[in-house]
């Protein structure tokens, strides 16, 4: 009788486990392509940059990867969000809203 019980109870635990254990989903954030982008061109226009991240003089802008902006200027976030641990057949999520406070 108690191995008819056993046989029941891994029958059971079979049939349920695929239905109730689903992976834990998650969303990742990082940066989509070249990230933050500072400024915009024309860079170097007074000719005293030694390269594209070095930091300028007052009213100019050696690139758009020194972390230095001139007045009027754009910063630029490129995010990439994915979602990851979808077990097949799982709902996808519906809405994701990123916020991001500067």
């Amino acid at each position: 009788m108690l191995k008819i019980t056993y046989k029941a109870l891994l029958a059971f635990i079979l049939v349920i486990m695929p239905f109730s254990v689903m992976a834990l989903p998650t969303l990742g954030l990082g940066p989509f392509g070249p990230g933050v982008q500072d400024g915009s061109e024309p860079f170097n226009g007074d000719g005293n940059c030694a390269n594209d991240t070095a930091k300028a003089n007052p009213g100019d802008d050696c690139g758009e990867k020194n972390n230095q902006v001139r007045s009027q200027d754009t910063v630029i976030f490129n995010w990439s969000v994915t979602a990851n641990d979808y077990t097949p057949g799982q709902e996808n999520p519906k809405n994701v809203i990123l916020e991001q406070i500067l």
